[in-house]
């Protein structure tokens, strides 16, 4: 019997040893070190690619890849053709200033038969990779019941990219998708952090991030989820905003003590709960919600508020330079931002709910002066000024401010129509012009067509008459004296 049992085992591990070995041997390496980028590019239409340097078995039930860097396609601008309208064989053939190319041995039109390029070849831009990951290793790996099953598909993945660690897990069914992530520091110098339309900033630091999402296909309102990313000891090179009409303003070497942005996912509308970054050269808030949508993530549509409390005098002086930004200035110093659009095309113009004011410059009188100017309040710190801010966007206070803003307005209408309409009784009591009789300038039309105006002149006739005319000379003309004098 202790036979039988140490012979099985034997079996046993050998037939284990030859099932690893066949899968080790037989394992599709290069198919996913070809194949995994082509899915990338495909599913990304275009937009991302991804470079793998090799690929290897993960346990039984998964793989990994190792060295892989994920690079953004930056195409050229291509400009539109114009289309031309197609002439017959017969008008070809009768056009005098047209030529047809003559093919010769080489391929190539007419000319010298060196092969020059026709006419109608242009040469195509390269496209441009821009590294954006790069990831010493990826691993991912079936769970054994989902595959003893089939209901749904469960992954869980780890990944190792800028010194520290992704991992998660991915489910898919037949009718949702879900992903849950978490991740340790995470360096992102060099890395592009921006929100097109609203900022962008390059710089150095280190990102933390945590969340789930779970969606529905075709049903958006059953979507839910929750995420936070957060930006620990963030240094900003360079960090320029982004208004409408293609003003920019931009600070340098900003140290940021806190920069949080997190939200949730909630009946088909991602909504921000926190955004804040605040550092020694300017202090931002973030508010809002974006509605998602079963199409592209550009087409959501987007309305955030965002406040800026600029301390850098240069960034005070381009935000005040231009009559756009200054609009969106409040009493207390911050600027009031309203970005509205799509994700991809976002514009960020000033929030007129809560700072007023027309689109129109307002007029003022003579005794006014044009400017405003900015009463010193006391000093606070950067936390109470950014709650101060979301405390005056609250929807507790809005109506009486709205109220107040009315008031403002129709004070202001009131006063515009008295001055019309005194201006129009100083008009009004002017004395009207006196009624003269003026002479006609121009006669009757003379034989030529032209007009003669009306002088105590002779009329015309023949030459020895007109001048020899007497009266004509002794009205006209004074009398020079003497051929030795010259007249007084």
């Amino acid at each position: 019997m202790k036979r039988r049992i140490k012979h099985f085992a034997l079996w046993l591990a050998w037939g284990l040893c030859v099932f690893l070995g066949a899968i080790y041997v037989h394992f599709p390496k290069q198919e996913i070190v070809e194949g995994l980028p082509y899915l990338v590019e495909t599913s990304s239409e275009g937009e991302w690619a991804l470079d793998v340097g090799d690929a290897g078995l993960y346990w039984l039930n998964g793989a990994e890849i190792r060295d892989a860097t994920l690079y953004s396609i930056e195409k050229p601008e291509t400009k539109k053709k114009r289309k031309r309208k197609k002439k017959s064989k017969d008008a070809a053939a009768s056009s005098p200033n047209r030529t047809t190319p003559v093919a010769d041995s080489t391929g190539a039109g007419t000319g010298s038969g060196e092969g020059t390029p026709s006419l109608g070849a242009t040469s195509q831009q390269p496209t441009m990779l821009k590294p954006f990951l790069h990831i010493d290793r990826a691993r991912a790996s079936v769970s054994p019941m989902s595959l003893v099953f089939g209901d749904t598909l469960d992954i869980d993945f780890e990944v190792d990219l800028h010194g520290g660690q992704l991992e998660g897990s991915y489910e898919q069914g037949t009718e949702h998708y879900a992903l849950n992530w978490t991740s340790t520091a995470l360096d992102v110098t060099g890395l592009p952090l921006d929100i097109p339309g609203m900022f962008d900033l390059t710089g150095r630091g280190s990102l933390i991030t945590n969340g789930n999402m779970r969606r529905y296909v075709g049903q958006v309102k059953k979507d839910t989820g929750d995420f936070s990313f957060d930006f620990p000891n963030l240094f900003a090179d360079k960090l320029t905003f982004q208004f409408a009409g293609g003003i920019d303003a931009y600070v340098e070497d900003a140290t940021f003590t806190k920069a949080t942005l997190s939200g949730n996912i909630q009946s088909g509308k991602l909504s921000l709960t926190e955004g804040s970054l605040l550092s020694d050269k300017v202090e931002l808030g973030f508010s809002g919600e974006m509605n998602m949508n079963n199409k592209d993530m550009d087409t959501w549509k987007v309305r955030f508020e965002m406040t800026m409390n600029p301390l850098d005098p240069d960034l005070v002086y381009m935000l005040n330079i231009g009559s756009g930004l200054k609009k969106a200035m409040g009493d207390d110093g911050i600027y009031y931002f309203l970005c509205e659009g799509q994700w991809a095309q976002m514009a960020c113009t000033p929030n007129r709910a809560i700072v007023g004011g027309d689109t129109k410059t307002p007029t003022t009188s003579k005794s006014t002066p044009a400017t405003r100017r900015r009463t010193p309040s006391k000093p606070s710190t950067s936390t109470e000024r950014i709650n101060n801010a979301s405390e005056k966007s609250s929807p507790d206070k809005s109506s009486t401010d709205a109220e107040a803003r009315r008031q403002e307005r129709l004070e202001r209408i009131r006063k515009r129509r008295e001055e019309r309409r005194a201006e129009r009784e100083e008009t009004r009591d002017m004395p009207e012009p006196m009624d003269i009789d003026y002479e006609p300038e121009f006669e009757d039309r003379g034989p030529d067509g032209d007009f003669r105006e009306i002088r105590d002149l002779p009329p015309m006739g023949p030459e020895d008459e007109f001048y020899g005319d007497e009266e004509f000379f002794d009205e006209y003309l004074p009398d020079e004296g003497p051929d030795d004098e010259l007249p007084d």
